[in-house]
């Protein structure tokens, strides 16, 4: 990651009367990461429940987040160190009013503002409510518009299900709702067009030995 600007402030009225409130804004990062770091992460022997952030940051005086921003952003996924990026830009995040307090299950005390550009021509927009110290992991709650998504960038993800992909745009509008106590997503709108997509199955391969 390549972070070009972070900056933070402090509300000075608030810390006078002993609340430390912070407004955060990071400017124009620039994120990689592939698979096999994502797997490698997964492999992780510690257990998260036993030793996550949430904790530490838990444990520190009490504070708030007024807002927090991402401006600008680039990220780049690839399925292995050879494999075509996938690239989402002008990748732009705000939420507010985060705080490090226990919240009640299905609660979401953080407003949240979502929008990007997904694989250089669609969009995406997100706007909901997010628990962020939800424990195994953060909690969101929100509606979701893709528009005009090309899905012939995913190629190098689906051919790993013998699916290749190599033609296509999807738009959809739904809601989602990613939790610890809850995983639902509910569609209002699914649009594909100009689709195209075949199934690859590959025999195994035999080595036939002559006798002696």
């Amino acid at each position: 990651a390549h972070l070009s600007k972070w900056h933070a402030s402090i509300h000075w009225r608030e810390l006078l009367s002993g609340h430390l409130v912070s407004d955060q804004s990071i400017d124009r990062p620039i994120i990689h990461f592939t698979r096999p770091q994502a797997a490698k992460e997964a492999k992780d022997t510690v257990d998260v429940e036993k030793g996550g952030w949430q904790d530490g940051v838990l444990a520190i005086y009490p504070v708030k987040i007024n807002e927090f921003r991402i401006n600008d952003a680039e990220i780049f996924y690839r399925e292995n160190w050879k494999s075509k990026p996938l690239h989402v830009s002008d990748f732009n995040f705000k939420a507010q009013n985060i705080r490090n307090v226990r919240s009640k299950p299905s609660e979401y005390p953080s407003p949240v503002h979502l929008d990007a550009v997904v694989f250089d021509n669609g969009r995406l927009t997100l706007d909901g409510q997010a628990d962020f110290f939800s424990e195994p992991h953060a909690g969101i709650n929100a509606d979701i518009k893709l528009d005009n998504v090309d899905l012939a960038d995913l190629q190098p993800v689906t051919s790993r299900y013998q699916i290749h992909l190599t033609q296509g745009v999807v738009s959809a509008d739904g809601h989602a709702e990613y939790a610890p106590q809850a995983q639902t997503v509910r569609l209002k709108t699914l649009s594909l067009r100009d689709v195209r997509l075949d199934f690859v199955h590959h025999e195994p391969a035999f080595a036939l030995f002559e006798p002696d």
